[in-house]
């Protein structure tokens, strides 16, 4: 860092594809420090720390100028900004960021100033940070929920900026996790000044994305955000006063009864279904952005999971939208910062760089560890062991179904003809997370307590087998209680002894019920309505789709795939009512695991070493694997859910229907097989 704050450091990766090609390509594989990533591990942290570090480390620099003031809004409301100019005189594009955090503080505000300082003005645009209203020194009320209004007063916002005599006119957005999310709702209401967006590490969809994962409630991150960390931020305001900021001590004095009832900690906690409540929420906003948006996933973000990679398949403009991922905690994308320079170099400063030719999604593998300080995840990019990029954004996976055997097999064999049950006592202390929802500490060497976890493992595998995206086990379930909640965890057990960790899922029971238009065999989507809710039925098996959270990993040849099913860890409120809850396999009751497979794919390095993958640790295997060896083959089994199916294929029936009358002379136009015979992937 040494006297200046920046975002990373500028060595230029080019991501160009071959005219024509649609599949994986992969750079070449990088040195790296597995020591640097293991002093590192020691060293986690979470907000508070990561905001008294850039309080103490950073300081101003003199290629910037900064300036602070209020911007008033159509209805009197006043939002805090602080901007930094390049030093000189100029007309610049800006990059805007906007929070209900620090990014328009009054003073040198310790969480958003990495990305309001000199590393902007360093690369010519201004940059101005904001506070939504009812934050910071910002006046009003704070409804988080709420997204058209404070969607509507960053557009304003955008306008204000691009009338400003510093200002060319082009704005875009920058941000990492509300500070990334605020931009899809700005962007679906903003002027032509907004000229394209950078929502890394998002939670649109407040409700699955963040506050009830599987409809079970994120407590702790709830909670904490809501009544503990919000306000501590927020306090910065204060400082106001020995600034003199008379504005600033109005406006916190204005919104502090006003903001505590609309305090999110309480008001996620008595909307348990998907109701009214979050009808206002980012994603509602979502189908009316058109503008030019790079994204970025981490993996293993354990503060809002990664089903924001879902979203730029989905909701975007495919066309005009780009993603980078990596293995990582929550703000753990500074890999994509050079991609970032180069999008906004097209869309903000009009260079003819060939960004249009940067294939859809590019995947950082193996990231490690960077620097020995929590505030090292924000800034410093680490180098990836290699990286692929594909033309689409699932990769073009087919879906591979494991189907979970008695004894704690995971394989493709043919389900056994007689079923079988198998039982875990609920709830229970999960040793199967990685990180706490800080990242601070992990959960995964904890001992497992006996009878309290189901594991299901592949023998080694034959090739090396790469998985991408969302996927979804498929699980014949019952209690003697009448609900549970439901914990995924997908590992590696490799050759070596160690299991890694790699990625979890939720449910609770209850809210089993599909949206069968949204859901595909590698993602169910759940509708989480209050009037779809259905107990169990004591010791009734019933059918629970579970996404498991979208990742990518590559299990290496000799490594073995492995499934464990237990209680939600205790970031979430699990259902503490005693039950033994039971797995059902074979008969009439099929379990299955779906992944989206990349076949042919290889590993672009050699197995690296334990707790040198950032956020992806290692236990010693307790389970042991099964004997054999299994090599993956394309998978022709029709799913649990899925369409079609029956006595005969309609399409067969179709067939059948033409020979007979053709037999009988009779002439028949062809209209051809109905949609709804086309299955999704």
């Amino acid at each position: 860092m040494a006297g200046r704050a920046r975002l990373a450091n500028t060595r230029c990766h080019r991501y160009a594809t071959a005219k024509g090609r649609t599949g994986p390509r992969r750079s070449r594989p990088e040195e790296r420090d597995p020591m640097a990533a293991v002093r590192a591990r020691s060293r986690r942290g979470g907000f508070l720390l990561f905001a008294i570090l850039w309080l103490t480390l950073l300081q101003p620099a003199a290629a910037e100028v900064r300036r602070q003031g209020y911007i008033t809004l159509r209805d009197g409301v006043t939002l805090h900004y602080n901007l930094a100019l390049p030093a000189g005189q100029g007309n610049f594009p800006t990059v805007f960021i906007y929070d209900p955090y620090e990014a328009g503080a009054a003073g040198n505000g310790p969480v958003t100033r990495p990305y309001v300082t000199s590393f902007w003005a360093e690369h010519g645009y201004a940059a101005i940070g904001v506070n939504i209203r009812g934050t910071g020194c910002s006046g009003g009320t704070f409804r988080a929920e709420d997204a058209p209004e404070w969607a509507q007063d960053g557009a304003e916002v955008v306008d204000w900026i691009a009338a400003q005599p510093w200002s060319n006119g082009s704005v875009g957005m920058f941000g990492i996790s509300f500070t990334g999310t605020s931009q899809f709702a700005v962007a679906a209401l903003a002027s032509p000044h907004l000229k394209a967006i950078a929502p890394w590490q998002v939670f649109p969809d407040f409700y699955r994305d963040m506050a009830y994962p599987g409809g079970i409630y994120n407590s702790v991150f709830v909670t904490g955000w809501g009544l503990v960390s919000r306000p501590l931020l927020q306090s910065s305001g204060a400082n106001a006063g020995a600034l003199g900021d008379v504005q600033c001590l109005a406006n916190i004095l204005q919104s502090l009864v006003p903001n505590l009832a609309a305090n999110v900690g309480v008001q996620m906690l008595l909307h348990p279904y998907r109701d009214d409540y979050w009808s206002r929420d980012p994603s509602t906003l979502l189908p009316a952005v058109r503008l030019p948006a790079l994204g970025c996933v981490t993996w293993q973000d354990s503060t809002v999971t990664s089903r924001a990679a879902d979203l730029f398949a989905d909701d975007l403009m495919p066309d005009r939208s780009w993603l980078v991922a990596n293995n990582g905690p929550h703000g753990g994308c500074a890999v994509a910062q050079d991609m970032l320079l180069r999008f906004y170099g097209r869309y903000l400063k009009g260079e003819a760089n060939g960004w249009e030719r940067t294939p859809r999604l590019t995947v950082h593998h193996e990231v490690p560890p960077q620097g020995d300080a929590n505030i090292e995840r924000w800034t410093a990019p680490g180098r990836p062991a290699w990286t692929t990029t594909h033309a689409r954004f699932d990769g073009g996976v087919q879906p591979l179904r494991l189907r979970l055997q008695a004894g704690g097999r995971l394989d493709q064999e043919p389900a056994a003809k007689e079923e079988q049950v198998e039982r875990y006592l609920y709830p229970s202390v999960s040793a199967n997370t990685a990180y706490d929802w800080l990242g601070a500490f992990s959960r995964w060497g904890w001992p497992q307590l006996p009878g309290t976890t189901l594991s299901y493992t592949t023998p080694p595998l034959a090739q090396d087998a790469e998985f991408l995206g969302s996927g979804s086990a498929d699980l014949w379930m019952s209690a003697l209680a009448t609900d549970m909640d439901v914990q995924l965890t997908l590992s590696e057990v490799r050759p070596d002894g160690q299991e890694m960790y790699i990625q979890n899922g939720w449910l609770r029971a209850s809210h089993r019920r599909l949206d069968e238009s949204r859901s595909t065999r590698l993602r169910p989507w759940h509708t989480h309505l209050s009037a779809d809710a259905e107990a169990l039925r004591p010791g009734e098996p019933v059918l629970l789709r579970i996404q498991m959270l979208p990742f990518n990993h590559v299990f290496r040849a000799g490594s073995s795939i492995r499934l464990a099913i237990d209680t939600p860890n205790l970031d979430h409120g699990a259902r503490l009512v005693p039950s033994v809850n039971a797995v059902h396999l074979g008969g009439a009751h099929d379990s299955l695991l779906v992944l989206g497979w990349l076949p042919g794919a290889r590993a672009g390095a050699p197995l690296p070493d334990c707790m040198a993958v950032k956020d992806q640790p290692c236990r010693a295997d307790r389970a042991g694997v099964p004997d054999g060896s299994l090599r993956l083959s394309a998978d022709r089994v029709q799913a649990s859910g899925d369409s079609g199916g029956g006595a005969l294929d309609p399409l067969l029936l179709i067939l059948l229907l033409a020979a007979l009358l053709r037999r009988q002379r009779r002439t028949v136009p062809f209209v051809g097989i109905p949609g709804a015979l086309r299955r999704q992937v």
